[in-house]
């Protein structure tokens, strides 16, 4: 996991609302305007309110469009200095339950025709990357994979990875967080990866079911920030 580095803190706690924490130790937590950028585009922001908690001075900032989530975010103060927008308590909001609520039975790994396609639902990343590892070696190939809608992110590999193993790198709040897929069909022995299976061969026709709720609610709290808003298909 690599963190970064912050001056000011700003996450976006509601669809168009951005609360900002100045500490009064940076510029004695003062700015007069703040902007949002992102692909290369820089818009202003509303201060709408402004309150001292603790060590910190409070904004409350308005957004006048809303954001696309999948894409990194950079709030910049009135002194140049920048920082990445967090997610913050949009996570528990019904604006974002409605959009990313995902209620298909496609998420995991499935093999069929020659192909390997991994799918995973993850809304507050901005990155995911799938982590491969051939059966008894150590090396490891690093796939890219595509965001969909409601959250899904998906890769496609062209050859049968039956008893592959592997997990997902998932970007999340600028910090990358490695985790075991909570649909995996199998897990290794230590519980570090998971297991491509290929039903049907060698009479395994059910995937395991024992800690697959375990995963998902570990999966949702340590890497997404939430334990809302998908529904567990048996």
């Amino acid at each position: 996991m690599i963190s970064t580095e912050r001056n000011f803190f700003a996450y976006l706690d509601e669809m168009n609302i951005i609360t900002i924490l100045f500490p009064l130790s940076y510029y004695q937590g003062l700015s007069s305007s703040f902007s949002i950028s992102c692909d290369f585009q820089e818009f202003p922001l509303k201060i709408m309110g402004k309150s001292q908690i603790e060590n910190n001075i409070k904004y409350t900032c308005h957004l006048a469009e809303e954001i696309s989530f999948g894409k990194p975010y950079w709030i910049i103060d009135e002194h140049g200095s920048k920082t990445d927008l967090q997610i913050g308590a949009v996570i528990r909001t019904e604006t974002f339950d409605e959009k990313f609520y995902y209620v298909g039975n496609d998420l995991g790994v499935k093999v069929e025709n020659n192909q390997t396609r991994f799918k995973l639902w993850a809304p507050t990343a901005t990155q995911v990357k799938l982590k491969l590892r051939p059966p008894n070696t150590f090396f490891s190939e690093i796939v890219k994979m595509k965001r969909e809608e409601s959250g899904i992110w998906s890769a496609a590999v062209n050859q049968d990875l039956d008893s592959y193993q592997y997990t997902y790198l998932v970007l999340v709040n600028q910090e990358w967080r490695e985790a075991v897929d909570p649909y995996a069909m199998a897990v290794t022995s230590n519980g570090e990866f998971g297991v491509v299976v290929k039903l049907g061969t060698n009479g395994r026709n059910q995937p395991y079911g024992k800690w697959k709720a375990l995963l998902m609610l570990l999966f949702m709290k340590h890497i997404l920030g939430t334990l809302r808003f998908i529904k567990i298909v048996e």
